[in-house]
Parts: C-alpha cells; sequence; structure tokens
C-alpha cells in the first residue's frame, strides 16, 4: 500500500521550515565554533539539526509504516 503523500513532500528543500532550520543550524554551528563547552555545543547543534533531518527522512519514505 502506497502512502497518501503528494510529490510536494518529496521536494522537502522547498519548504521554509526546511530552509529556515537548515540556516539556523550553520548559524549555530558557527557561533558556538570556538565554545570549549563541547557537550552544550552538541547539544544544541544535534535539536536544531534533526528538522531537517526529520523531514529529510519523511520525504524519503513511500510506505506506511507497519
Amino acid at each position: 500500500m502506497r502512502c497518501m503523500i503528494s510529490r510536494d513532500m518529496h521536494d522537502f528543500k522547498d519548504l521554509k521550515v526546511f530552509q529556515d532550520s537548515y540556516l539556523l543550524g550553520k548559524d549555530i554551528w558557527h557561533d558556538f565554533k570556538k565554545n570549549q563547552n563541547h557537550r552544550l555545543k552538541n547539544q544544541i547543534f544535534g535539536s536544531v539539526t534533526s528538522i531537517p533531518a526529520n523531514l529529510a527522512e519523511m520525504a524519503a519514505f513511500d510506505t506506511i509504516p507497519q
């Protein structure tokens, strides 16, 4: 059974939320580049990058999970 995802969903890079979260991740990476608190940097960067990663993963699915 195929999922009822529109063709537009596969163009996740066109989504505003993807573009904004991607840019936010880049900004945070550059802002925290010299920060010595690696645990904090990794926690924040991991949280921010999960948004575009989840959108990309969702767009890759072609079937409904069981």
